[in-house]
């Protein structure tokens, strides 16, 4: 039993002093939120993202997943103007669509988007909004827009300053 309540106690200091040190800083820990549907209900699935869950391996999903591994971007500024061709390959290429402000935050609006004119709408393969004006591990990008293709999903990447400032879940 004591050796029980010494654990314990020990775990509780820690977590107090992670939790203080958290605060200290102003950083917490990053967080992604996938979402299915957009604010108004609507499956981002097939009206505003096409979906490439089944060409992944081989087809127009391989070559964002190919692409996504050059994507070397770990932040933006929260006042950036939209840029095409952050990124591209023959077939898909990473935009920057722009800024926008929603759920208390800045975000950088980032694409995936199939290359030239004349194909079905949709275009984009993938979504992403990454917190503006914070830095991120680039594995945790490069890891949102593969979850945004392999869910077909829209993906957000913030970082954790309390709970009235999450991104909601699908509606």
């Amino acid at each position: 039993m004591r050796l029980f309540l010494l654990q314990f106690v020990v775990i509780l200091v820690l977590t107090i002093s992670v939790e203080y040190c958290r605060a200290q800083t102003g950083r917490g820990d990053p967080y992604f939120t996938f979402r299915m549907k957009q604010d108004d209900g609507q499956l981002v699935c097939g009206s505003v993202q096409m979906d490439v869950r089944d060409t992944l391996r081989n087809g127009l999903g391989k070559s964002g997943n190919e692409l996504v591994a050059t994507f070397g971007r770990t932040s933006f500024s929260g006042n950036e103007q939209a840029k095409s061709n952050l990124v591209k390959n023959s077939q898909v290429r990473i935009d920057l669509q722009g800024m926008f402000t929603q759920y208390g935050k800045r975000w950088a609006n980032l694409q995936i988007q199939r290359n030239g004119n004349g194909h079905p709408k949709p275009t984009t393969m993938g979504h992403v909004f990454l917190e503006a004006d914070k830095t991120f591990p680039i594995r945790l990008v490069r890891n949102a827009f593969v979850e945004s293709m392999s869910r077909c999903v829209k993906v957000w990447l913030a970082i954790y300053d309390g709970p009235n400032t999450r991104v909601p879940l699908d509606p």
